[in-house]
């Protein structure tokens, strides 16, 4: 799954409407598959961030109610 994390994010970013929660949601999975890697999830935030505004990112982590998702967002 990690190998393919920027390939589906950008599946999820391209759709009309874009599925930003669903990109979301997948850094989340890989968060709960990989918890000590935090450089995996870093990178596949950082690359998320070039897909998307990070203020948008963070609006919506906010309304998904993640609020540490949010925060790294945020960071």
């Amino acid at each position: 799954r990690e190998q393919y994390i920027e390939t589906i994010m950008t599946a999820d970013i391209c759709r009309k409407p874009p599925q930003i929660t669903r990109a979301l949601n997948e850094i989340l999975l890989l968060k709960a598959e990989f918890p000590d890697d935090d450089k995996l999830i870093e990178k596949a935030l950082k690359y998320l961030i070039f897909l998307v505004n990070a203020e948008t990112l963070y609006q919506e982590a906010l309304g998904m109610e993640e609020l540490g998702l949010a925060l790294t967002i945020a960071k």
